[in-house]
């Protein structure tokens, strides 16, 4: 008798982790940040944590309780015989699971189209979506529905991606459907253009739905423009549609603007759109945390700007104002950044690439620094010190000024070489650990869904 009830607790108990620990998922949500590598994971973390004016009551972001809830490993992002890649390259690796080359787009490194993480799910019956801030047809969400040698053949993207038949899309990237309105609404398509008509839409059974609520991208955070959806409710509509398949779904999340501002060296832009990522990931962790059958994986498709705060020696202006008001200074003025500099970071009120453009479209003559020194401060809510742009003829100088006198160093305005976090929570978690390629991501995915991979 002891016999068989030793057996049929050790039954129980099989089933009862296979149950919490399933071989498989029915769905799969990939969340990239676009740019969103390791320094800008610290910057999220730290603002969460040690900002004076917090928004996060327990000083803890959701991008940090969904790190430990997750496995986390590193992920290499080159292309085939490069060490730096663009979105297009790493976003075909992710998505393909074969080496691609720059600005190639779900093709490989020599040219031929491979099927996407969100064919092979299609072919299985399962539902699939694209969501990005920036417009569809834009490299990251671009190469799971599209097969093009360049990205900028973004007509030829446009049409892919309809004629692949992606169940729900969302993001901007109008002008560029808008030749084919025709033909997209021929394939199924309901088209909606505005955040009403998401809050609203009844989809009809059988229906597919194309989201597109700007021309190019949706407006940056920074803009306080609600016109157009934010990531969260683009992704909570996206899910309410997706996971009535009983088979489950496929969907790629992209906080597509990030890489933008990181671009432009622009931390408090960059912030904005983290803070809104971090928005979708609380959604992300309620939507998912009762169920079973769903895996969420953040990621980057490669890291932008290399964003550091850095400690650096005061001098004139501030050195001088630091001792008149008795600050403590350590090695003969060393300034190791007070967190008080996120409230100076917070007070900015539009993009800086603004300034740039409205400075530089002016007549030379009136091109003076003084000007430019205007400018900036009315941007970043706060009257600069004159040494950051006195001697500055161009908005390049006085912005590594700028970001030099709150203590932010920036390595490039492009891409990096840097490994990008992989976070992955739910069923099959643990075998996202390690370092690896993104081309080693792709895998692990289909193996998650019991795909077959060779």
């Amino acid at each position: 008798m002891k016999k068989i009830y030793t057996v049929a607790i050790l039954m129980f108990c099989a089933v009862f982790i296979f149950a919490q620990n399933p071989k498989n998922v029915k769905n799969i949500i990939l969340v990239i940040g676009d740019g969103f590598g390791p320094q800008e994971v610290g910057l999220m973390a730290q603002y969460a944590r040690y900002a004076p004016s917090s928004p996060y009551a327990d000083r803890q972001s959701n991008l940090e309780k969904f790190f430990n809830k997750s496995n986390v490993g590193l992920a290499l992002t080159n292309p085939k015989n490069f060490l730096v890649t663009d979105s297009a390259c790493s976003g075909t690796q992710i998505a393909t699971g074969h080496f691609s080359s720059p600005e190639s787009v779900g093709v490989d490194y020599q040219g031929n189209a491979q099927k996407t993480i969100l064919e092979y799910a299609k072919e299985a019956g399962k539902s699939t979506g694209l969501i990005t801030t920036v417009y569809l047809q834009d490299a990251t969400p671009a190469v799971f529905a599209a097969h093009q040698p360049n990205r900028n053949k973004k007509a030829e993207i446009a049409s892919d991606m309809v004629n692949t038949g992606v169940d729900v899309m969302l993001g901007g990237g109008r002008k560029y459907f808008a030749p084919i309105a025709g033909q997209i609404e021929a394939l199924g398509y309901k088209i909606i253009n505005s955040r009403v008509e998401l809050e609203n839409i009844e989809l009809e059974k059988g229906k597919k739905l194309l989201g597109v609520f700007a021309e190019n991208e949706i407006p940056f955070v920074i803009m306080n423009d609600i016109s157009a959806p934010s990531l969260t409710q683009m992704t909570e509509k996206a899910l309410d549609i997706l996971s009535q398949n009983e088979k489950g779904f496929f969907i790629m999340v992209e906080a597509g603007r990030i890489d933008w501002a990181l671009h432009a060296n622009d931390a408090a832009s960059s912030l904005y759109e983290i803070l809104e990522l971090d928005e979708t990931l609380g959604y992300l962790l309620k939507w998912a945390e009762k169920r079973n059958d769903t895996l969420v994986i953040l990621t980057a498709d490669h890291e932008t700007g290399g964003f550091g705060f850095n400690y650096h020696k005061l001098k004139g202006e501030r050195l001088t104002k630091a001792k008149e008001s008795g600050e403590v200074l350590y090695g003969s003025g060393t300034d190791y950044v007070s967190p008080e500099v996120f409230e100076k970071i917070m007070k900015q009120k539009t993009l800086l690439y603004n300034v740039e453009k409205e400075f530089n479209a002016l007549p030379k003559r009136k091109q003076k620094s003084k000007t430019l020194g205007k400018m900036l401060s009315d941007v970043v809510g706060y009257q600069l010190a004159g040494e950051i742009y006195k001697d500055c003829k161009t908005f390049s100088c006085a912005l590594k000024n700028y970001n030099n006198s709150l203590g932010i160093v920036w390595s490039t305005g492009a891409h990096t070489a840097t490994p990008v976090e992989v976070a992955a929570w739910g069923p099959t978690q643990a075998n996202y650990s390690g370092l690896y390629h993104t081309t080693d991501l792709n895998k692990k995915m289909r193996k998650s869904f019991g795909f077959e991979v060779k």
